[in-house]
């Protein structure tokens, strides 16, 4: 935030343009349920364990499963789990490939993950 004596920089608008960018998609996340949200953590913690933008469902429910775990959530089948992913890919916070390969659909987030990140820090803090 800008001081009343203080010029504005380069930087203040940058920081402005980003929280304006940043509040859709903060509000969508913020609005998902528990488990997409796990399903959204999944995503970062697997793609940043590969190195690689994408990854496959497989490997994704059990990255979910896991956390729910760790959260003591009992996790949601793998249908449901599936049908969950094509609910965030049809509100544009994932993108999954289509087809009927349903443990090799290749998915990948739609947003940075630093983004994510952060929007998730603050909704857990």
């Amino acid at each position: 935030m800008v001081q009343d004596d203080e010029e504005v920089e380069i930087h203040h608008i940058q920081k402005a343009i980003q929280e304006m960018s940043a509040t859709p998609i903060l509000e969508a996340i913020r609005n998902l349920s528990s488990h997409e949200q796990l399903f959204i953590r999944a995503i970062v913690a697997e793609t940043q364990r590969t190195k690689e933008e994408e990854t496959t469902y497989g490997l994704l429910y059990q990255q979910y499963a896991q956390l729910c775990r760790l959260e003591g959530l009992r996790p949601l089948n793998a249908s449901a789990v599936s049908r969950m992913c094509s609910a965030l890919s049809s509100c544009r916070l994932v993108i999954a490939e289509a087809g009927d390969r349903d443990l090799l659909r290749r998915i990948r987030l739609n947003v940075s993950h630093e983004d994510v990140t952060s929007i998730l820090q603050r909704i857990i803090s």
